[in-house]
Parts: structure tokens; sequence; C-alpha cells
């Protein structure tokens, strides 16, 4: 049996550690600063009220992971289909699983006309108008840049990587602790974004390096990207919350200055870049 293929990006990868490596930082040094705080100020009441709120906080959010995911699929009216109702698409994923050398994910097809992709914990999920819209090699491309994902294990550390901050954006609430809360939140939430960028952009050197054909994913984007702008008000709302799951960002009521995915542009360079050195090796 071959060897499965070596999806990892050097860079992106030390891009990565360097990120994960400020969370840590921001959440130690939050962690000291507080218990600092206490020692030094004798607010053992409110520290007993504090701890209470965060381990309610986290045992909370822990429970609601899965329940999001089953909510964002409920959402797009998402329904798993084996190899009788789709063969064509069980093909070409148990081919990409094979050269990435990962299990099989269970197969899901989201009746929305919304152009996109995702995965989630082990579930890999197209759209109605995903299909609708692209090739058969464009949607060979975005299926493998999904796997990526898996490979990688981007949502279970994005999650991980997120949950100290959130919890304390939306739990710690109380006196002096309601700024220290919302300043964790908030630069968590700006290196969690930074990550997830990163993760995107090793995605699609998986995805370009699993079907050798960097150029098929750059039209699946350009198609995906020119296509949202159609899509009903209601099905880009049912997204907003999720957008880090999704292969390429849906437009929303207001830009945000860092999203969690890359600008366009962006992926259509290194893909350019990618293709030019695929061709060399060739």
């Amino acid at each position: 049996m071959s060897r499965p293929l070596r999806l990892g990006d050097r860079m992106l990868a030390a891009r990565m550690i360097a990120i994960m490596t400020l969370l840590v930082v921001l959440y130690v040094t939050a962690l000291l600063a507080a218990v600092a705080f206490l020692i030094h100020g004798q607010h053992w009441g409110m520290a007993v009220l504090v701890a209470i709120l965060l381990v309610v906080g986290g045992v909370t959010m822990a429970g609601q992971q899965g329940g999001s995911r089953r909510r964002l699929l409920a959402e797009l009216r998402a329904t798993e289909v084996g190899p009788a109702e789709a063969p064509d698409l069980h093909g070409t994923l148990d081919r990409l699983c094979g050269l990435a050398g990962i299990a099989k994910p269970r197969l899901l097809i989201a009746d929305t006309d919304l152009p996109n992709a995702l995965a989630i914990g082990r579930e890999l999920c197209v759209t109605r108008g995903l299909l609708d819209r692209l090739t058969t090699a464009e949607l060979e491309a975005v299926l493998a840049h999904e796997l990526g994902h898996l490979a990688h294990r981007d949502g279970l550390v994005l999650e991980y990587a997120a949950a100290p901050g959130l919890v304390c954006g939306r739990y710690l609430r109380v006196g002096i602790y309601v700024l220290f809360g919302q300043a964790v939140y908030w630069l968590s939430t700006l290196l969690v974004r930074m990550l997830s960028r990163a993760r995107e952009l090793s995605a699609d050197r998986a995805g370009a390096m699993l079907t050798g054909r960097p150029s098929d994913l750059a039209a699946a984007l350009v198609k995906l990207s020119a296509g949202a702008p159609q899509i009903p008000a209601t099905d880009l709302r049912a997204v907003q919350p999720y957008q880090a799951l999704l292969c390429i960002e849906m437009p929303g009521p207001k830009p945000r200055r860092l999203s969690a995915h890359p600008p366009l542009e962006t992926r259509l360079r290194r893909l350019a870049t990618m293709s030019a050195l695929l061709g060399r090796r060739g």
C-alpha cells in the first residue's frame, strides 16, 4: 500500500504554533494575574463566586459544542447519503481518503442553495448549491480541502483554542472582572481568528496536494464567492455564527476587519504559486 501524501506545510505549521503559543501565554497570564489580584486584595468571597461562574460556564460551553453542530446541520437541512444515493461522491471521497490516509467521514448533503461545504467532527457536508454550481473536478477539489481540515483536526483545535476566552467573555461578569474577562475574550478572539486563517490556508494546500490540481480549487473558490450574494438572506443568517467551519466565508451585514478566512486574493495567489511549482515538478 502506498504511503499517504504529506499534507503539511512547515511555514504554516510554524505560524500556527506561534499563535497557539500566544494563546497559551494569554490564558496563563490571565490566570496568574487573577490569582495575584485575589492574594493581594483578599477578595475571597468574590474569588469563590468567580470560580463557580467559570466552572459552570466551562461545563455549559462543553455541553453546547455538540448541540451547536447539530443545530447548524438542522438549519441547513442536512441528511446523510449512502453510496447507493450518491455513488460518484462516495467514490471520490473513498479515493481521496485513501490518498490522505484518513478514515472516511460520514457524507451529508444539505438541502439549501447556499454554495458551500464544511467539515464538522467526523462528518463532511456539501450543499445542493455547491453540487449545482461546480464541475466534477472543482467538487473534488473542495472535498479534498475539507478532508484537509479533518486530517488536521481543525474543528477540534479551534474549539479548544477559543473555549477559555469564550468562557471569560460570557460568564465572567462580576465587579472588576467584567473588564478583565472582556479583555481576555477580545484578545483570544483576535488570535483564534488568526489561527483559523492559517488553518484555512493549510487546508487549501492539503486539497491542492491531494488532487494535484490547485487551479481546480481556485476556480471553485471564485465560483463560490461570486455566487454568495445571490443566496437568500435566511440561508445566510443561518450560517453566520459558524463562518469558521465553512469552505469560504459567506457575506454578512457588516464586513469584519479580521475574518476567520483569509482574503480570497491571498488564497488564489497561494494556489497559483502551488500550481506553478507542481507544473515544474511534472
